[in-house]
């Protein structure tokens, strides 16, 4: 009778086994291990009681709104497939459905299901908030966070970066001043709809540059030719998906030609366009059970003819997109593009334009943030003097504007710009010695309604215009071996004298006055802001007495140019 072991001939020892299949059968601990099956992650309700869910592993998992499974459900599976949870049989998918509806666990939290404002936070397109201090809420994020929205850079890098193009430039201060109009649209008064601006010119005239610039407020991308912009290749439902991503800031869409294979095209789009960004809602489809999220923000647009130019419907249709629009046009003669005299430095506006758009691919993002954190903050302190605030300077500037604009809604859009700037100042964000947003933004609709490139309304930037103009003519005080004549001074078309770094202009009374028709008040603004020397006493005048060293006679108009390179 045999004693071997019933079991032993099923379980060969260790050393039984060859080495080939020692070596080729890993220790379990070395095994691969699999990966987790797609599962609900989380659950919660939204502001509005809807139902989302989080699907996916830990490692690759989204959220989606329950709603959005029910009426389009090809749209869930395919971003879910992204996520690794490839269900493309009826049976998966039901599965899935199955899972969702068993699924009661849901707490509350607050869902953005796009950028921008979400009750008192606000949401940037890279996914990042700005919080109030004392909301403790749960946010999540269940859109898919842009790379663009990702800021590079500091506020004071973008500041000093931009500060030679912008400074008591018109169109390139309107541009940033106007990218800032988005946030503030929830503060606005009732009637004040979407803002939308192009601006039309030949190409080589700058106007793609100016997009790029106002793009930066908010995004960049230096792989793009539009960067923090979009491009104008796509159809025009497309739009309520552009809408939802730049909700509550700007979309910037370059080169208006690409939109449409065909003149036809064009025009529909066109057409379509203006009021589809006008309006805050998106398109409704069959079966959807409620309008879809409104959403504000501001459009800026470039093109080589106007929008309303393309359509060649009535006169009311025509009249309808033009009055809530504004247009700047780029003069294919204008002497600097769409600068109004070239930033210092530079020798030509092709030049200074590159220069821009360098910067813009530089440092982006910034500004919006530091804006928008702002409000967060006033709107907590007391949301309600915020909106007072807001709409006490709006309806300030229209009262003050004088410029035959077009339209109410044109005229709206340009009172949101200065009143976004001039709080963008107060907040640190923008310059005060950039100019005066309203001076600034006055010349641009003066432009606008003119139908003409910007011409220059600011003082500072009028006086700088007039060294430009007369740079040769010019004298140095420090190379006059003795004072001129009466004659000579009468003729001579300005002095520029050094104080330290600071540069004087001193311009004969007589000259000043037949060059400027509107010189008192153009020195009156100039003293206001402190870039004159005056005279005091019983009688103040506007001049002073011309410095012995220049003439022994007559007055001269002293203008404050700063540090300036002649």
């Amino acid at each position: 009778m045999s004693t071997k072991p019933r079991h032993s001939a099923a379980v060969p020892s260790r050393r039984s086994i060859p080495e080939s299949t020692r070596r080729a059968t890993p220790p379990i601990r070395d095994r691969p291990i699999a990966p987790a099956a797609p599962s609900i992650l989380d659950a919660v309700r939204d502001q509005h009681g809807g139902p989302w869910i989080r699907y996916g592993t830990p490692q690759r998992a989204l959220w989606f709104a329950v709603a959005d499974l029910i009426a389009d459900p090809r749209e869930v599976f395919s971003r879910l497939s992204k996520v690794g949870a490839q269900y493309l049989t009826p049976g998966a998918q039901n599965g899935l459905k199955r899972e969702i509806e068993a699924h009661t666990d849901y707490r509350e939290a607050l869902v953005a299901a796009r950028p921008g404002w979400l009750q008192g936070f606000y949401v940037f397109g890279d996914g990042t908030r700005a919080s109030p201090r004392f909301d403790t809420r749960e946010v999540i994020v269940a859109f898919e966070p842009h790379p663009k929205f990702t800021p590079r850079g500091s506020l004071e890098d973008w500041q000093i970066a931009v500060a030679p193009f912008a400074t008591r430039q018109p169109l390139p201060f309107f541009v940033i001043a106007f990218a800032l109009i988005g946030p503030l649209l929830r503060f606005a008064p009732r009637g004040y709809i979407n803002s939308q601006a192009e601006i039309v010119g030949d190409p080589e005239t700058g106007k793609s540059s100016m997009g790029v610039l106002a793009a930066s407020v908010w995004a960049g991308n230096p792989e793009s030719d539009c960067g923090g912009g979009e491009s104008f290749d796509l159809t025009v439902n497309f739009l309520d998906t552009l809408k939802l991503n730049h909700g509550d800031s700007l979309l910037f869409l370059d080169e208006a030609n690409l939109a449409g294979a065909s003149q036809k095209d064009r025009e529909d789009f066109a057409h379509q366009m203006v009021f589809k960004v006008a309006a805050t809602g998106s398109r409704r489809r069959l079966g959807d059970a409620a309008q879809g999220e409104h959403t504000r923000l501001a459009m800026l647009s470039t093109t080589n003819a106007a929008l309303a130019d393309l359509v060649n419907g009535s006169v009311q249709v025509r009249s309808a997109l033009q009055s809530r629009r504004i247009t700047i046009r780029i003069a294919p003669e204008a002497p600097h593009g769409g600068f109004t005299f070239l930033p210092p430095g530079y020798e030509s506006a092709r030049a200074a334009s590159e220069a821009m758009v360098a910067v813009a691919d530089d440092y982006w993002g910034m500004v919006g943030r530091a804006f928008v954190k702002h409000l967060v903050r006033a709107a907590e302190r007391d949301e309600s003097r915020l909106i007072e605030v807001i709409e006490n300077n709006l309806k300030s500037y229209i009262r003050e504007d004088r410029v035959p604009v077009g339209s109410a809604r044109v005229q709206k859009s340009f009172a949101l710009a200065a009143v976004a700037a001039a709080l963008a100042q107060r907040f640190g964000v923008l310059p005060k010695e950039w100019g005066s947003p309203l001076h600034l933004i006055q010349d641009v609709a003066r432009a606008a309604a003119n139908k003409e490139a910007p011409r220059v309304a600011d003082p500072h930037a009028s006086m700088l215009a007039y060294v430009e103009a007369h740079r040769a003519a010019l004298v140095e005080v420090s190379d006059l071996a003795a004072p001129l004549s009466t004659a000579d001074f009468e003729d001579a078309a300005g002095f520029l004298r050094r104080i330290g770094d600071d540069v004087e202009l001193l311009v004969p009374a007589t000259r000043f006055q037949c060059t400027f028709q509107d010189h008192g008040a153009l020195m009156r603004r100039l003293r206001d802001a402190g870039l004159a020397q005056t005279e005091g006493g019983r009688t103040p005048k506007l001049t002073i007495k011309t410095p012995k060293t220049i003439c022994q006679e007559g007055r001269v108009y002293c203008i404050k140019l700063g540090h300036f390179t002649s």
